[in-house]
Parts: C-alpha cells; sequence; structure tokens
C-alpha cells in the first residue's frame, strides 16, 4: 500500500484516485537478442541519452497506471518487455539480470515511476512478456502440425535461432500438459471479463470518475467487468450469479463496503483464492 492511501480496516477495498506521475515519449521495441535496446542504437547510446521531457500519467493506490495515458505507458512497457526478455527462456526468473536492467532504464528514463514501485513495474513486465509468449507466438505455432514446419515460418520480427528454440520449448511434454490444464482451466471459467483490454485499475478509475462523491467498491468494479453496456451477463452459467449479486447490493447498499470475505462478490462467488482477487486482479492489497 503506497503513502497517502487511507486504511479502513483488513479487508476495506475502495478506489480512489491514485498517485500521478509524469511520463515521456518513447522509441519501439522489437524482438532480439537479450539485453539489445530494441532501438537500433548500441546500449551505450541508450544510457547516455539525455532525460526528455515526460508525459503525465496517474497511477492508482496499488501502482497500476490509470487515465487516458496508461494504454500508452503499458503498450511501452510490453514493447520492451519483448525486446530484451529473450523467448527461449520458459520463466522470467531465468531471463538475464541485464535483459531485465535494460527494461527498466528505458522505461523509468521514459517515465517518472515514483507514483508506482520497480517491484510492480518489473511485475508487469513479466506478465506481458509471458502474454506475448502464450498468446501472440503460441498462434503461430499452432497453425503447423509439425516442428519442421513450424520452424521453417519464423516471424519476421524474431530471429530464427531464438524461434527454433521456442518451438522446441513449446514441443515438450511438460509444455504440452500445461497447455491442456490451462484450456481446460478456461473452459470451466464461469466468469468471463467483458471489458476487452480494460482491466479493473482502469474500470474502477472511470467508475470515480463519473461520481467523485461516491465510494467505488470490488461489487461495483466486479460488476462493470463481467456486464456488457446494456447491464446484462452473456455468460448463461454465470448469469444468474450476476443477478444474485446485484441483488445483494441492492438491498443491502452496505454490504458493498463489507470486507472481501463478506461483500456481495465473496457471498456469491466464494473465497478468494491464489492471491488474485475477483473485481480487483493481482498484485493488489486487500485494504
Amino acid at each position: 500500500m503506497t503513502s497517502g492511501q487511507s486504511e479502513v480496516g483488513i479487508g476495506y477495498r475502495q478506489f480512489e484516485g491514485g498517485n500521478v506521475s509524469r511520463q515521456s515519449e518513447g522509441g519501439n521495441g522489437s524482438e532480439q537478442s537479450e539485453g539489445g535496446n530494441g532501438s537500433g542504437q548500441s546500449e551505450t547510446e541508450a544510457v547516455n541519452t539525455a532525460p526528455r521531457q515526460k508525459i503525465f500519467v496517474i497511477f492508482d493506490d496499488d501502482g497500476r497506471p490509470v487515465g487516458d495515458k496508461a494504454a500508452e505507458y503499458s503498450s511501452r512497457l510490453g514493447e520492451y518487455s519483448r525486446a530484451h526478455a529473450s523467448i527461449t527462456h520458459h520463466r522470467w526468473k531465468d531471463v538475464s539480470d541485464d535483459g531485465k536492467k535494460l527494461i527498466w532504464k528505458r522505461i523509468s528514463d521514459e517515465y517518472d515511476l515514483s507514483g508506482t514501485t520497480k517491484e510492480k513495474v518489473m511485475a508487469k513486465a513479466n506478465e506481458y512478456w509471458r502474454k506475448y509468449k502464450s498468446s501472440t507466438l503460441r498462434k503461430v505455432y499452432d497453425k503447423y502440425r509439425t516442428d519442421e514446419e513450424r520452424k521453417r515460418h519464423c516471424p519476421n520480427s524474431i530471429r530464427k535461432e531464438y524461434w527454433e528454440k521456442f518451438v522446441d520449448n513449446e514441443s515438450t511434454e511438460e509444455a504440452k500438459a500445461l497447455r491442456v490444464n490451462g484450456k481446460c482451466s478456461r473452459e470451466a471459467a464461469v466468469a468471463q471479463q467483458r471489458s476487452g483490454r480494460k482491466g479493473s485499475a482502469i474500470i474502477a478509475h472511470e467508475l470515480k470518475e463519473k461520481n467523485h462523491n461516491t465510494p467505488v467498491m470490488r461489487t461495483h468494479v466486479y460488476v462493470a467487468l463481467h456486464t456488457t453496456s446494456d447491464g446484462t451477463c452473456p455468460t448463461e452459467k454465470h448469469s444468474d450469479k450476476m443477478v444474485r449479486i446485484k441483488e445483494i447490493a441492492a438491498n443491502t447498499p452496505s454490504s458493498t463496503m463489507l470486507d472481501m470475505d463478506h461483500d456481495p462478490v465473496a457471498l456469491v462467488m466464494g473465497s478468494d483464492t491464489k492471491g488474485c482477487y475477483r473485481g480487483l486482479g493481482s498484485g493488489v492489497s486487500r485494504k
């Protein structure tokens, strides 16, 4: 919890405006050797580049970007993650320290990150890197039936030797089992988010901006995340649960102010697990 955030009991969760930071325009990133800077400059040239004026961005109390510059900032961090963390690694912890330092160097040179922390920024870089491998690159991998075909169709933005190593990694029995388990988990999921690329932080910020005098709680964000613009829930399995959550909140408005073990979402959906809270995502405080 960052300084300036009010604490009203364990589990109490209200979304406030957040801390303000400034950021600067940056360059483009592309997949290349780990530790390269992705802009055509040498690392020495990148380090010696004079700082530029920074663009305005807002971070919420959990250090997540919100407001009209959030997407731009997130996109830039994703670019640098792809450029400096090699796809040949299985896990983020295997990425070289030099690669991670360069991601941090480039993003912190462009953005005043006083509204968040290095730990949170790099956790997001990890998330974007994993999503890049598991979605964008795996779509190419899945188009072909054999490893020989896959290796022949290396994406233009990736070095051939890196792509071949990625294909080898994805073709192990362990990797195949993880994909099967992931597919089963997605198919078994009752709730499907309907907010597109907007995450819970941006949804909460938008709700707060609509009415500054009304506290925005976890239940409000959860409902907004899982319903369409007309207020309906398109997922049949989840529809009854969403109706029940809304009924509890409407009949007992004070219930939305309860901690996350007793608010309407918890009463209907059950307890949260693994540090990821429904309507909030990961990397947030329960307070």
